[in-house]
């Protein structure tokens, strides 16, 4: 079975599966390659396997990566792993799939279907007949009901989760365009991958101090969502958590060591201020495409305006936004080409920051006139590079700045 695949050992002895080469309608993924659990489901791993019509994963994965199964435009049925906590962007675009439970019948009870985890706990996997509003039940036929979803694309417009319920399932509610309303309950903990993605009619959400756990792209695409007030215990706001919330102008993040991941906050156009506890870290990308927001961030001296960095869509350069000016931090992309302009969203550029640039393989670099400095070793272990014009503005070049060419 190993000659299926293309995978990669990984450091902590587990595998991850690359890409799947055969060409069956139905698959079975296995549990270990060459003795390790595989545990991922790739980038692309799937891509456009169009004659596939059902998959069944193990319950050893734990992430299936962006574009894996996208563009299977047969595969109606995979069961959703015991562990998956992760699913990347678009892992199911042009996909018609519905996650069914493996080795485990369903029963059904109140219209609804459901299916038993190894201590006897109801997880909640689809419902017959979705009205305007569905409640969750905080028990069916006696057994405590712990998770829900399977709600993808249902039409259903008014959501309330019964106390005790703590988990919405990856793919839960994904696609639920007309889904206007939901109740969280105090006991709610995690919300998967993808779980409110594309529920386009939200307008607001209220997430309980309970909460821990946001996976990635929780509630990308949710288009009209307008306010959001995050919970206390949330460590995390991980990668396009709300990214394309386009009407998004409102979001309360607690006090403590939050980290904000790459994309939380991508293009969220509507989004102009926000602040910030003083210990919160953000990624440099976290809130790119947000074109007119200010950040204020609470620190001991009292507040301090800060504005985030910001991406040349062409050339890819960084730019780190200050009160005083634009500063370059690097670029995300190894272009052969790379231009600094003088101006960046209409402040100057003031300088390239030490190790901007540092192993980037990068060949040709145009400063433009009006960048003052080029910080230490700014283009350090640049081999690449053969072509570098800086202009007479730059007054200061830091040690090792600029390699042997």
């Amino acid at each position: 079975m190993d000659n299926l695949y293309r995978y990669r050992v990984n450091s902590d002895g587990t595998a991850t599966i690359q890409e799947y080469l055969g060409n069956e309608r139905e698959v079975l993924v296995p549990e270990c390659l060459e003795g390790c659990p595989v545990t991922v489901i790739g980038k692309h791993a799937f891509n456009e396997k169009k004659q596939l019509r059902r998959v069944t994963l193990p319950d050893s994965i734990v992430e299936i990566q962006g574009m894996a199964f996208s563009g299977c435009r047969e595969l109606t049925q995979m069961n959703r792993p015991l562990k998956l906590a992760k699913v990347g962007d678009a892992a199911f675009n042009f996909c018609p799939v519905s996650f069914t439970p493996k080795g485990n019948h369903p029963m059904e009870e109140q219209d609804f279907k459901y299916v038993l985890d190894e201590h006897g706990n109801a997880e909640i996997i689809g419902y017959h007949t979705y009205g305007d509003e569905v409640v969750f039940p905080a028990t069916l036929r006696g057994h405590k009901v712990t998770r829900i979803g399977g709600f993808k694309n249902a039409q259903v417009k008014s959501v309330v989760i019964c106390e005790g319920i703590t988990s919405v399932t990856a793919l839960g509610f994904q696609g639920c365009v007309h889904l206007q309303q939901v109740r969280f309950p105090d006991s709610l903990k995690q919300i998967g991958g993808h779980g409110f993605a594309y529920c386009r009619a939200l307008t607001e959400i209220r997430l309980p101090d309970n909460l821990i756990d946001i996976m990635d792209h929780a509630f990308t695409f949710c288009t009209s969502l307008k306010k959001v007030k995050l919970p206390r215990k949330l460590i995390i706001i991980p990668r396009g958590a709300f990214c394309y919330c386009s009407a998004l102008t409102d979001v309360e993040v607690p006090k403590g060591r939050v980290v904000i991941e790459e994309g939380a906050f991508l293009a969220c156009e509507s989004l102009q201020n926000i602040t910030l506890p003083a210990n919160v870290k953000i990624h440099p990308r976290a809130f790119n495409g947000c074109k007119e927001l200010i950040i204020s961030q609470q620190g001991p001296g009292g507040q301090r305006k800060l504005y985030p960095r910001s991406e040349d869509d062409y050339y890819h350069v960084i730019y780190e936004l200050r009160e005083e000016g634009a500063y370059v931090t690097g670029c995300s992309k190894n272009s052969g080409l790379v231009e600094i302009y003088g101006q960046w969203k209409g402040l100057p550029v003031k300088g390239i920051l030490p190790g901007a640039f540092r192993g980037k393989g990068v060949e040709r670099v145009w400063i433009r006139e009006g960048v003052l400095e080029i910080g230490e070793a700014a283009f350090a272990g640049c081999s690449q590079l053969y072509e570098l014009k800086i202009p007479a503005s730059v007054k200061y070049i830091g040690a090792n700045a600029i390699p042997n060419m």
